[in-house]
């Protein structure tokens, strides 16, 4: 097996013959090897970005596998494919070629149906990042455990000169083990391999960012200082932070936030974490270079030197910090205290709003009642208004002279003239009515307007005059005659 023949070369030599291929036929045949018959498919574990994990187990002496195969994405570009291509199988080679209980084993590599595949040792367990979410902070001695056995894998890779620069929680496996926990790293495929490896078989570019952001050491965002053992050692610190707190160190809504914390801002911990084991948290986290272990060794060495004061101060410290937040909740509340506003004045506040609300629902129950009552329809007089009444036109009523009373006038007037007592002949009679008077038509006064009207005879609604039915009065006034 071609992982076989790399574990068993110089791991300088292994690291040469991954990078660069060999002029062993088998070696570099093996990427167009068809894997496929020799593995059987039990079912899909998981998937990733660019590729699909199934579970399954190989024919020849049954052993448990993961068959990592490359997924690319539909609508890629052919370059950007091939790329793709060409870091999978270099990933992985460079596991195939290192050999530690502590990453996780490639068995072999090649094509599976026709894609690029790697044939992974099978990991029953569970991802570091999803064990925090459900079991929260570990203890001290679970966590310095957990990142010795990391930092014990990536001595192996860096003796080889290949840095990881993605350690983070989702990129540790910890395994099902009841006696001891243990754990794997893997997924080493945006690996780094140092400019310091024979031939000279720096394989990256400066100044790109790659990774995730979160766990980047300072020098990955800025590019001015090649990635090297530190980088890893930072992010490591980084780890065993987030179990031992339970939380991300280093968070924000953006890629600007998060780079410019990792670049200035100094890591918060905890008063409950004892000094002895947050200085060498803060060595590894050091901003520059310079400042952090230069090796995964002196790390390890500085945790295990810190443990056993580390594990005597955690009860002080927890009390240390359980009476700060005590002290923090006391502040709080003595500020409460002075914003608290009056009992008279929340009680008086309460009855005036009750009572408004007491009136509204009166005046809404005032509203239904009208509206249940019956409603009178107005009249067109009261809608549109009464006319008023037309200006009264003058009646003019004309007396007509009736023939047959005019002819008896002269007679009774000549009858009276001569019993008249002293009257002598040729007297003029003063019963005698004037001539002007005869068809004079009756004039009234209007005492309101002050005007005067002429009653006439009134028509029929034929159109025809009324006779007067009224005998015209003699004027018996005597006259005086001033003959």
């Amino acid at each position: 097996m071609v992982a076989e023949q790399l574990q068993k070369q110089n791991p300088y030599e292994a690291l040469e013959t991954v990078l660069m291929g060999s002029t062993d036929n088998e070696l570099t045949s093996n990427e167009n090897r068809e894997l496929a018959d020799e593995y059987h498919v039990v079912g899909r574990c998981g998937t990733g970005g660019c590729a699909v994990v199934e579970e399954g187990y190989r024919l020849s002496d049954n052993k448990h596998v993961a068959i990592k195969i490359l997924s690319l994405p539909a609508g890629l570009e052919h370059d950007e494919a091939e790329r793709t291509r060409l870091r999978f199988y270099r990933e992985a080679r460079l596991m195939a070629a290192m050999k530690s209980p502590y990453i996780v084993e490639c068995v072999d590599y090649g094509l599976f149906q026709g894609r690029p595949c790697m044939i992974l040792e099978f990991m029953d367990g569970i991802q570091l990042d999803e064990y925090l979410k459900q079991h929260g902070a570990m203890p001290f001695e679970q966590a310095i455990d957990i990142t010795c056995q990391v930092l014990m894998g990536l001595s192996v890779a860096h003796k080889m000169g290949v840095i990881h620069r993605d350690i983070k929680p989702a990129n540790i496996m910890v395994l099902n083990n009841a006696q001891k926990t243990g754990i794997r790293v893997y997924d080493f495929g945006i690996a780094t391999v140092l400019d310091d490896a024979p031939g000279d078989l720096m394989r990256t570019q400066v100044g790109s960012i790659r990774g995730t952001p979160s766990y980047m050491a300072p020098e990955l965002f800025s590019g001015e200082v090649r990635a090297c053992p530190a980088t890893d050692i930072y992010a490591v610190g980084l780890m065993l932070y987030e179990c031992l707190i339970g939380s991300v160190a280093v968070m924000g809504t953006s890629l600007i936030q998060i780079s410019y914390k990792q670049m200035h801002e100094p890591l918060d911990i905890p008063i409950f974490i004892p000094e002895c084991l947050a200085n060498v948290i803060h060595k590894c986290c050091a901003k520059k270079v310079d400042e952090r272990y230069q090796t995964t060794d002196e790390v390890i060495e500085a945790l295990k030197e810190v443990q056993p004061e580390a594990i005597k101060q955690r009860i002080s410290c927890e009390a240390r910090y359980l009476k700060s937040i005590q002290e923090k909740g006391s502040k709080s509340k003595e500020k409460e205290s002075k914003l608290q506003i009056p009992k008279h004045v929340i009680i008086a506040a309460a009855a005036v709003f009750t009572l408004c609300v007491v009136l509204i629902i009166c005046l809404i129950a005032i509203d239904f009642g009208k509206k249940d009552e019956p409603v009178q329809q107005p009249s067109v007089d009261e809608l549109f208004g009464q006319p008023e009444p037309a200006p009264e036109q003058p009646s003019v009523v004309e007396e007509v002279p009736n023939p047959e009373e005019n002819a008896k006038i002269p007679d009774e007037a000549s009858n009276e003239g001569t019993t008249d007592n002293g009257n002598a002949e040729g007297q003029t009679d003063t019963n005698q009515p004037d001539a002007a008077s005869k068809a004079e038509p009756e004039q009234t006064t209007d005492s309101s307007t002050g005007s005067t009207r002429t009653d006439k005879k009134r028509k029929h609604s034929s159109g025809k005059s009324k006779p007067a039915t009224g005998r015209i009065k003699k004027d018996t006034t005597a006259i005086p005659n001033f003959k």
